[in-house]
């Protein structure tokens, strides 16, 4: 591929969201929900793109607060990985195995991933109706904490991909994000004070 481009993931609740570019179809909502899906924590951090050895490593950076508070392992969150030699995304197996390699051999990554990686937290493996999904998004994150009290918060939202791998073409994932995280983000994180989140490489994932 001469250029790539995360394919990002789109709002799962078309009924919620007006008919526009941020939102699945109901079309292509129903094929995501209709075979075994992957559930994922959606974190709140920038996306970031890294090689390594004939993979892209798709990541969020955590480095800076943007609406959520976190304590990370390392500074990048990987929720893909794209074999650019078989142009298709890894199922979660394959990029269970990859991640854990390079966690153990980070000087084989280039720039910008130097700050270390970890998985972002697996939620869930089968099939789930849309009741089922938004009872997920109200769990705690293992991450995510409230800076005045330090107690553990519930994060973002999830995201929602198929059971399998990807080609890049057919790449599609859905995200339910929390009401009272939306809420948060009337003010972009660029225009707040500059926080850092707490990296931790000690802490138990």
């Amino acid at each position: 591929m001469e250029k790539f481009t995360y394919p990002k993931a789109l709002r799962l609740l078309p009924s919620r969201y007006k008919n526009d570019k941020k939102s699945l179809s109901k079309e292509d909502a129903r094929y995501l929900l209709s075979g075994k899906a992957i559930i994922e924590e959606k974190m709140d951090g920038k996306e970031t793109l890294g090689k390594a050895e004939g993979y892209i490593v798709c990541c969020e950076d955590l480095k800076v607060r943007h609406s959520i508070a976190y304590r990370v392992p390392a500074r990048f969150a990987v929720f893909d990985i794209f074999d650019m030699e078989r142009e298709v995304f890894l199922d979660s197996e394959g990029k269970a195995e990859v991640t854990a390699f390079y966690m153990k051999n980070l000087h084989l990554v280039s720039e910008p991933l130097s700050g270390g990686i970890f998985p972002v937290k697996q939620l869930g493996r089968g099939k789930f109706s849309i009741e089922e999904l938004q009872r997920i998004t109200e769990s705690i994150s293992d991450y995510a904490f409230d800076p005045v009290s330090r107690e553990p918060e519930q994060m973002e939202g999830i995201v929602v991909k198929p059971d399998r791998e990807l080609r890049y073409g057919e790449h599609i994932s859905g995200k339910i994000i929390r009401d009272e995280f939306e809420a948060r983000i009337s003010i972009h994180y660029i225009r707040k004070p500059r926080v850092l989140n707490e990296i931790d490489p000690y802490m138990v994932e």
